[in-house]
Formats: C-alpha cells, structure tokens, sequence
C-alpha cells in the first residue's frame, strides 16, 4: 500500500503539473504579443504562434541550433550580452533589425521567478518579448497614458519613443527642442516610476502581458 500511495501522488503531481502547463501555455498563445521562454543559455523551450511566425520569417530574430539569436552579427551579439544580464536578474530590452528591410523589432527579456518556471517549462528561465514597435503604439498606448495620467504631449513622446532610436529623432518628428523633449521624459519616468527609456519601454511592454487596456 505505501509504494501504491506513493505511486498515486506522483502521478496526481504529474498530472497536474502537466494541466497547468498547458493552460498557462495556451493563454501565451492567445495573447497578441509575441513571447518566447527561454533557458539560461538562450535555448528556445516556449514559443507561441506570434513568435514561431517572426522566427519563420529569418531576417531578424531567430532560432538557430534552438537557440535564440539574430541574422546580424551585431544584433546576435547583443541577444547575448542581453541573456548574460538577464541570468544575472536585471533583464534588458534591444532593438533587432531586418538585415534586409531595416524593420525593427523590439526584444524585452524578463528574468522568470521560480515559481511560474517550475509548471511552465522545465528550466525556463528567461521570458523574451518580441514585437514591432510601431505597432505597440496603437491599440494600448491610449489604455496605459490613462491609467498613468499621461498628458497627450507626453503620450506623443512615448509613442515616438517606441519607433525611433535617438531623442534627436523624437524630437525632430515633434517639432521640439531637445529640452522640452528632456523635461517630458522626466515627467514619463516620474509618472511611471522608471529611470530611463529602455525601462520605460519594458515597464509598457510588461502592461501587453497583463491583457488589453
């Protein structure tokens, strides 16, 4: 009866386990944003339909030998440098470019807390947010500019900070003088509570997980 008993418990652990992994990966799949899970090496162990169709397209972010990388040398370097950090439990975010178009995607990657790896993915590690910045912009910025009080001349600058690489460039698209640029962004990292625009951009991009605004 003992190994019986003990044959039982496994089994219900196992199953459940296994439940709940696959809920947790079905609700990945359903969300409108693209998430890999990775190890700490940077092994691809989770990708939902969004990602597997960025991968496919093999010009920016993809999977090589499982493991997640870039078609440029550059930007295949920085996904590693990224991972490094993020094993070390700051997380980081970088652009990845279209070796063709020059398209630009952007990548978040979130340390993962024990807790959610253990019935998610065996040895995930890292969580890697992938999307085009332009289309962040639409269809949440309006959601996430109400829940922090974000005056419509700040909302403008944080959409132009998810599409372009330089505040000499937002501010030039805005019509704005570096200065007036400056206090808005101090204004943004006050409002939100982050330092600088890489955590702004992950603080927003972290609000596409919780579902639309």
């Amino acid at each position: 009866m003992p190994h019986l008993q003990r044959a039982l418990r496994i089994h219900w652990r196992l199953s459940l386990e296994q439940e709940t992994r696959y809920l947790r990966e079905h609700v990945l799949d359903r969300i409108n944003q693209a998430v890999a899970l990775l190890d700490g090496d940077g092994k691809v162990l989770f990708a939902n339909r969004q990602a597997e169709a960025i991968f496919r397209e093999g010009s920016g972010p993809l999977v090589i030998n499982q493991r997640l990388t870039a078609a440029g040398a550059q930007d295949a370097a920085a996904i590693r440098e990224n991972l490094y950090q993020t094993r070390q439990g700051f997380g980081g975010s970088m652009d990845v470019k279209d070796i063709g178009t020059g398209q630009r995607w952007m990548i978040t990657f979130m340390p993962l807390p024990n807790a959610f790896t253990q019935s998610l993915a065996e040895q995930a590690h890292i969580m890697a947010l992938i999307a085009e910045p332009g289309k962040l912009a639409t269809g949440n910025l309006g959601g996430f500019a109400k829940i922090y009080r974000l005056t419509p001349a700040e909302t403008r600058v944080l959409e132009q900070l998810l599409l372009k690489e330089s505040t000499q460039e937002i501010a030039e698209c805005l019509q704005i003088g570096i200065k007036t640029l400056r206090t808005q962004l101090s204004a943004l990292f006050a409002k939100t509570q982050t330092k600088n625009q890489r955590e702004l951009v992950k603080f927003y991009l972290s609000h596409l997980m919780a579902g639309p605004m």
